[in-house]
């Protein structure tokens, strides 16, 4: 069965959180913030909503991690994402 697609911020969220958690550590809400380039404040509503939607672990004070199934969303994120821009910059001459 097919996931359901998320919104663009959701995906920017996941996206964020995935490479921010790449060290083993779990991402804060200012390294997110920072990442998203957006204000903190901001980051704690979407990341009860992600909690809530089973896609990340949040622990107040230590952090956030993705959930297998947040992973598991953020890389076909991703892999979309590069697709996207291997077709942008191989077929289409884009460069970066």
């Amino acid at each position: 069965m097919k996931s359901p697609r998320h919104s663009r911020s959701v995906e920017d969220y996941l996206k964020a959180i995935y490479g921010l958690c790449e060290t083993g550590d779990p991402a804060s809400t200012s390294s997110i913030a920072d990442a998203l380039e957006i204000q903190p404040a901001s980051v704690t509503g979407m990341i009860k909503r992600l909690a809530e939607s089973g896609l990340v672990e949040h622990v107040p004070y230590k952090g956030v991690r993705l959930t297998a199934r947040g992973t598991r969303d953020a890389l076909r994120v991703l892999r979309r994402h590069r697709i996207l821009e291997t077709y942008l910059c191989e077929r289409l001459g884009y460069t970066w």
